[in-house]
């Protein structure tokens, strides 16, 4: 599928500009829930919704492919907004997903060397997920019961940021970042948008 032929608007902008009935009102429950302390007191909490989607489907809209690429009009952003827009015609030589096993550290702690692709840590996240909510779903299935204290245990109380061996977040300690500043000044060029 080529950038252009996105329809981000259609996909994403409208469903942030118009939402599910209820939708709204079952994160602020959610939030309230899960963090009574914060979200559950916030008497502003539902107005913060509101805000967040109306901000995500401004965002949408601005940074669809339909208006930003470079077959849809990609003259429609400035050089400040280029990191927020889809990138086209990559250089082919810089490896995103590792194909090439290259050795990698895991950016906390003193772990060894690491030569997955990112589709094999894919693969293995996906079997690892499946293989730990399938007795969850089972068991849902076979009562009509759902077993929430199963089913967090099986998920866990992990987080998605950088974690030491304890598994509580902290600042990394090794980096080797992909050539970014490489990749915009490419997008500036092919947008006309250089110095």
């Amino acid at each position: 599928m080529e950038a252009a032929s996105w329809d981000q608007e259609a996909v994403l902008s409208r469903i942030c500009g118009e939402p599910p009935p209820g939708l709204k009102e079952l994160l602020a429950q959610a939030l309230s829930l899960a963090y009574p302390g914060r979200a559950g007191r916030d008497e502003k909490l539902m107005a913060r919704i509101d805000n967040t989607f109306a901000d995500c489907a401004r965002f949408y809209r601005l940074t669809s492919p339909l208006r930003t690429s470079l077959e849809g009009g990609g003259g429609a952003i400035d050089r400040a907004a280029l990191e927020l827009v889809y990138p086209e015609k990559l250089d082919g030589d810089i490896d995103f997903l590792n194909l090439k096993k290259e050795p990698w550290y895991y950016p906390a702690g003193n772990s060894g060397e690491d030569y997955r692709s990112f589709p094999e840590i894919y693969a293995e996240a996906v079997a690892q997920g499946a293989a730990s909510v399938t007795p969850v779903i089972a068991e849902y299935l076979e009562t009509g019961i759902f077993p929430i204290r199963e089913a967090a245990q099986a998920i866990g109380n992990g987080g998605l940021s950088i974690q030491d061996a304890e598994g509580r977040p902290c600042a990394p300690t090794r980096s080797a970042p992909l050539p970014l500043d490489r990749v915009l000044r490419r997008q500036e060029e092919l947008r006309g948008l250089g110095p």
